[in-house]
């Protein structure tokens, strides 16, 4: 995954500074009080129409744990925030036929909730998981917070639509246990700390879940609407080709194809081929590196079977996979995951 340098620039969604300083309200503090700590021009009162950057945010929630403690702050915004406050990308969730569907949808148009961090989706026999990773390096507990706010939101989102209970669900984080770990556990339910990934996992049987708000139209618009707002997105300082490496997550249809690709980079395809080809790359190169790290990353969860693998690749004949995959490493599928088991 690549990180991002020029952070500092990226926008922040509305909705977090938003609840951060009614949080901080919520505990006593002055939210006008707190912009200024934060050397930010306090707006109206009610804080629906701050616009942001990552360096911003950073100043205002150290002023608000200067004001408040932290005490587990960025699980209760997580908490806090329905996946409607996304605008399109929360209609577009809520418009979903399945639960599945809605999480791909998630993964999707990520960025459209928060450009610094990435999110993957492993979809094993009995669990799914949910994975975090932020693209920029920030300190504690700034770095922390943005990732206990993304997993709890996706944990709210879960319960909301599709009435999963807390005890069914469990939390990985990779940082140590916090002072404040009886709170998140009091929040989230089953906390484990010290973890290989920051992760939400759920039963995948799940998955399958019809939503109650479920529409076809209304999902089409909004997908729409959110290519639009994907395509206005502004990377400070970031290369096309990073840009287009991050683009490159498979879909319910699969990878998308250089004409979405093209369209999400403001580019036609022409112009875009025309840049690949002055960074001496191509876009059939750049989707074949990304399917052989997907592929290495995917046949690690033993819950997945080659055909669940090949499937998700893209790949509806499992020989062609097969065939793909010993041209990128010079083995079979299964040759690797039994390697990979002698090693273990």
């Amino acid at each position: 995954m690549q990180r991002l340098t020029n952070w500092q620039q990226l926008r922040v969604h509305p909705i977090f500074p938003q609840v951060y300083l009614e949080t901080a309200r919520n505990r006593g503090a002055d939210p006008i009080g707190l912009l200024q700590r934060a050397g930010l021009k306090p707006g109206r009162d009610t804080f629906d129409d701050l616009d942001l950057n990552m360096a911003q945010m950073n100043s205002l929630v150290n002023a608000v744990i200067e004001a408040t403690g932290n005490h587990g702050i960025g699980i209760e915004v997580g908490q806090s925030i329905p996946p409607t406050a996304f605008g399109s990308l929360g209609f577009a969730i809520v418009c979903s036929e399945t639960i599945y569907e809605a999480i791909k949808t998630a993964q999707r148009f990520w960025n459209l909730a928060a450009q610094h961090l990435s999110v993957d989706v492993t979809m094993g026999s009995s669990v799914c998981e949910i994975t975090v990773r932020s693209l920029i390096d920030l300190e504690d507990p700034f770095q922390q917070l943005i990732l206990e706010s993304a997993i709890a939101v996706f944990k709210r989102a879960l319960e909301l639509l599709s009435l999963t209970p807390s005890h069914e669900t469990e939390v990985w984080f990779c940082a140590d246990e916090p002072p404040y770990v009886d709170l998140c556990r009091q929040r989230l339910g089953k906390v484990r700390y010290n973890m290989s990934g920051n992760c939400f996992r759920f039963n995948s049987g799940v998955l399958t879940t019809k939503l109650p708000m479920r529409n076809p139209s209304g999902l089409k618009l909004a997908w729409a609407q959110c290519e639009n707002e994907e395509a206005q997105l502004d990377w400070p300082d970031q290369p096309l080709l990073e840009r287009i490496r991050n683009a490159l997550e498979p879909g319910p249809g699969g990878y998308p194809g250089l004409e979405e690709i093209s369209r999400r980079m403001g580019l036609s395809p022409r112009t875009l081929r025309r840049h690949l080809e002055a960074d001496h790359s191509s876009f059939a190169t750049l989707l074949e590196t990304r399917k052989h790290q997907d592929a290495i990353r995917l046949l690690n969860d033993p819950e997945l079977s080659i055909q669940d693998i090949s499937t998700r690749l893209g790949y509806l004949d499992p020989a062609n996979f097969t065939r793909a995959f010993r041209q990128w490493t010079g083995e079979t599928p299964t040759q690797y995951r039994q390697r990979g088991k002698s090693l273990r």
